[in-house]
């Protein structure tokens, strides 16, 4: 006669299928919390940008109004713009903390506020606010390794600073091809107070440099192999060397392809940093 209690079938095992469908749910989360914060960067953009068109077509009187009682004195509708992002933060911070996890959430909301509150009026005040833009343009990376890991470690940190100075030499090329517009619109971007160029194209080189070193701490802490190893090395060379030759000509021509170089480099560094593992 059979029995009961020794005749249950044993629990199910964890399966890779099984493994590998919780990864892609998880991906989806974080993907759409992500959408919903470019969705709210977005939604401040056009706030910007809708409000900084409408007081190019006003006129002088509308301009002083609008100087002395902030844009949604002069134009309401701005004021849509502004509610839309706000709303699409606080849904996109929300479905992460649900979705993904508390860190992902934190770090997601971080993003935003230093971005919105402190990197977009620093533009006005400081050059230092290429460095102050760089925080939150280096957070995503480290979003995505809190949401598979549920915590910040060593490599989180690592991700954050090839991204960090990685920015460095691409918003300064950007810099050094826009200064009259920089500068024209009241930005004191590091271009718009360095007429030489000298500073500017001495942070390339600087931070070109680094970005050698910084990008092959993957391969160091064993985070990749030596496949990433050899293409982050001459993809750094490769960046180093453009920075090299915009330190000796600073024209838009040598800007231009610095900015087409940086491009180039992270998104093959990235590449190389998923393929090694794979």
């Amino acid at each position: 006669m059979a029995n009961p209690a020794t005749d249950q079938p044993p629990p199910k095992a964890a399966t890779p299928a099984g493994d590998r469908q919780k990864e892609r749910r998880l991906a989806k989360r974080l993907l759409l919390g992500a959408l919903l914060l470019v969705l709210l960067w977005l939604g401040f953009k056009m706030w910007r940008i809708a409000s900084l068109a409408q007081s190019l077509l006003a006129r002088q009187t509308q301009a002083e109004q609008i100087m002395a009682n902030g844009f949604s004195s002069a134009y309401p509708d701005a004021i849509e713009a502004l509610v839309y992002g706000v709303a699409l933060s606080v849904l996109g911070t929300a479905w992460l903390a649900l979705g993904v996890n508390a860190i992902t959430a934190v770090l997601g909301g971080l993003c935003v506020l230093s971005y919105v509150l402190l990197y977009t009026p620093m533009k006005r005040l400081s050059p230092w606010n290429t460095a102050v833009g760089a925080v939150p343009g280096a957070i995503p990376p480290m979003m995505g390794w809190t949401a598979v890991t549920g915590t910040i470690g060593v490599e989180a940190w690592v991700l954050f600073a090839i991204l960090f100075i990685w920015q460095y030499p691409h918003f300064l090329a950007i810099g050094w091809l826009f200064k009259d517009d920089y500068a024209g619109a009241g930005y004191r971007m590091l271009s718009a107070v360095d007429p030489a160029g000298e500073r500017t194209a001495r942070q390339v080189l600087v931070n070109a440099a680094l970005l050698v070193l910084v990008s092959l701490l993957p391969y160091g802490l064993e985070q990749a192999g030596l496949v990433y190893a050899s293409g982050a090395l001459l993809l750094g060379l490769g960046l180093f060397g453009l920075g090299i030759l915009f330190h000796r000509r600073r024209d838009r021509a040598v800007a231009a392809l610095l900015l087409k170089g940086t491009i180039l480099h992270i998104t093959l560094l990235m590449t190389l940093l998923v393929v090694d593992r794979v």
